[in-house]
């Protein structure tokens, strides 16, 4: 687990989130399928995380027609939204 990883768990995001985003930060924009192999995750599995990590927010996700849809990592201030988000949610609990 590299630092990134650490520090995006943190933040709020699931083990195998952090994995994703990290290698999107590290690698710049990535169709899934590429992310799948620069990854220990399979296929179907990157998938289900990148539409989690899509509707977060944390992602943007590109697709353009007739061309195969590209993962980004938005800017990293919305890691900071997401764990003040987190914060206030188990403070009301």
């Amino acid at each position: 687990m590299n630092n990134y990883q650490q520090s995006l768990e943190l933040a709020g995001l699931s083990p195998e989130q952090a994995i994703i985003y990290s290698c999107l930060i590290e690698n710049g924009q990535l169709p899934a399928g590429k992310i799948s192999l620069k990854t220990p995750l399979k296929r179907g599995l990157v998938y289900k995380i990148l539409d989690q990590l899509v509707e977060m927010g944390v992602i943007i996700k590109d697709e353009k027609p007739g061309k195969v849809a590209t993962f980004e990592a938005a800017h990293p201030m919305k890691l900071n939204e997401l764990a003040e988000t987190k914060e206030k949610q188990a403070k009301n609990a």
